[in-house]
């Protein structure tokens, strides 16, 4: 087994879904195509482990229902809630 092993179970790997731009730079995506991936990954069986793989160097793309640099806030946010 693969720490990629996930991937398999990712909604974002079958067509339609798997044509989107996944991998793109922040920004590059099109405001249509960024709310199509959130909707994916929003029923996504895999997004814990998605979201996992993201913040383990991975510096672009569309990773959890998130660009890769909005996973940041959200990890810096959840942290200081829980210290709160």
């Amino acid at each position: 087994m693969t720490a990629l092993d996930w991937t398999r179970e990712a909604a974002c790997a079958v067509p339609p879904a798997s044509a989107l731009p996944w991998t793109a730079d922040p920004g590059d995506a099109s405001p249509a195509e960024v709310a199509a991936m959130a909707r994916v990954c929003a029923g996504c069986p895999v997004r814990l482990a998605c979201a996992a793989y993201a913040h383990s160097g991975v510096t672009a793309g569309f990773w959890a229902g998130r660009e890769r640099g909005e996973l940041d806030g959200a990890r810096a946010s959840s942290r200081r809630c829980a210290a709160a």
